[in-house]
């Protein structure tokens, strides 16, 4: 049985701006291989950018997943199940709708809720199971009182979406209460939403995969210089493949680091760096809900200087 593992598609990110469609147009491509290649599709989180998406960001997404549908005894149902859990961005209490409340009720995924779903293929049985996306400080105590038993005769997976200390550059009790430690053991293999890089660690010589985003939210240089895409996992074999998403808009990353110098001087230096990028090279074009894109490189330039005495630090 094959699995695809598709996280953060953060639908509705950047809304109202040039930036609008990307997070669509890499999940499109990203479900695309996926329904063509999985069993079953796993979403540990941030399917929606906000808690309360605007009308436009669910048409999107109806418009979106409504490719992937086919007729099965006169009922249509999308061509392979898409098992998800709430991220942090979706994060809501009890009494409230969240966004993918509104989804599974278009039938376009099973929501798990601090429970498990039961799927199998040929007599291969695999038990999802799923903990919402909780504030940090609780997720600890939240998953110790779910208590999580793997079931027998099954292959076990654990999706969450919180921050491990593992993951974590430094140390900070409110970023995270969770170890690594701390997940229920017997567990075949641990997905994990909410960190926007790829990762495959392990622990209790079991598979931690962490598909990583779709769509760049933070164009941070450890976040730009590894492609966007989604994971492939064969419950047979325990192999993992990363899927690279192939038309995504591309994104450079510069510095620019000066003591003592001028106006005109970081003037020149930008320039220079921004003549680096192709912009015709680098442009990609696309077709999504009947609009073609052109998706224009992004060029981010980080500047750590200090400028002469006399030098008025505004600049045109």
């Amino acid at each position: 049985m094959k699995l695809a593992i598709i996280s953060d598609t953060h639908f509705g990110f950047k809304e109202g701006t040039e930036l609008e469609l990307d997070c669509y147009i890499n999940a499109e491509q990203a479900l695309q291989k996926a329904f063509e290649n999985c069993d079953l599709i796993l979403m540990p989180g941030d399917i929606f950018d906000l808690e309360t998406p605007s009308q436009q960001t669910f048409d999107r997404t109806f418009k979106l997943f409504s490719q992937f549908v086919k007729e099965n005894n006169s009922k249509c149902i999308l061509k392979a199940p898409v098992v998800a859990i709430a991220g942090t961005h979706e994060y809501k209490g009890k009494e409230y709708t969240n966004p993918l409340d509104v989804l599974e009720s278009a039938k376009y995924i099973i929501q798990l809720k601090h429970n498990s779903f039961s799927f199998e293929k040929e007599g291969e049985v695999c038990e999802i199971f799923g903990m919402s996306g909780v504030p940090e400080k609780v997720a600890k105590d939240v998953l110790h009182k779910l208590d999580f038993q793997p079931k027998e005769n099954s292959q076990n997976i654990l999706m969450t979406h919180q921050s491990y200390k593992e993951l974590l550059a430094f140390d900070d009790e409110m970023i995270s209460t969770l170890t690594f430690e701390d997940l229920p053991k017997g567990f075949d293999l641990y997905i994990n939403g909410h960190i926007h890089k790829h990762h495959l660690m392990q622990t209790q010589n079991v598979p931690i995969l962490i598909p990583g985003s779709t769509i760049v939210t933070q164009i941070k240089q450890n976040e730009i210089q590894d492609k966007r895409g989604f994971c492939i996992y064969d419950t047979k074999t325990k192999d993992v493949e990363f899927v690279s998403i192939e038309i995504q808009r591309n994104i450079f990353y510069f510095e620019i680091d000066e003591k003592e110098t001028t106006k005109e001087i970081l003037k020149e230096k930008i320039n220079e760096l921004i003549l680096k990028v192709d912009i015709k090279e680098n442009t990609k074009s696309y077709k999504i809900f009947e609009k073609n894109i052109s998706l224009l490189p992004i060029i981010k330039i980080k500047i750590n200087a200090t400028l002469k005495l006399g030098e008025n630090s505004q600049m045109s």
